[in-house]
């Protein structure tokens, strides 16, 4: 019988929606200051999470809206996992 080496970490980028924020380890959500239909700018914080007894802010990489937030406070992720959809802010307000 031949072996298949299966990967050990998905590749996120592949895996996911665009305009998802992901989880860079697995942790404990701890807070969710965001929801959905939030208007966010980059840096805004969206999910607080606890690994390795430290909080770690997950913070919006991009302007845009809230579209998804499949996430709640208690809930155990694992690395990869989508935390956030952001949907990019196609407005020109300004």
């Amino acid at each position: 019988a031949a072996f298949e080496v299966a990967p050990r970490f998905t590749e996120p980028v592949i895996e996911v929606a665009a305009g998802s924020t992901t989880a860079g380890m697995p942790g404990t959500i701890v807070a969710v200051p965001v929801a959905v239909g939030d208007a966010v700018v980059a840096g805004t914080p969206l999910v607080v999470m606890e690994a390795m007894k430290m909080e770690l802010v997950v913070e919006a990489v991009a302007d845009g809206v809230v579209t998804a937030v499949p996430v709640a406070v208690g809930d155990a992720v694992e690395a990869g996992q989508v935390l956030v959809v952001i949907e990019a802010d196609g407005s020109t307000e300004g």
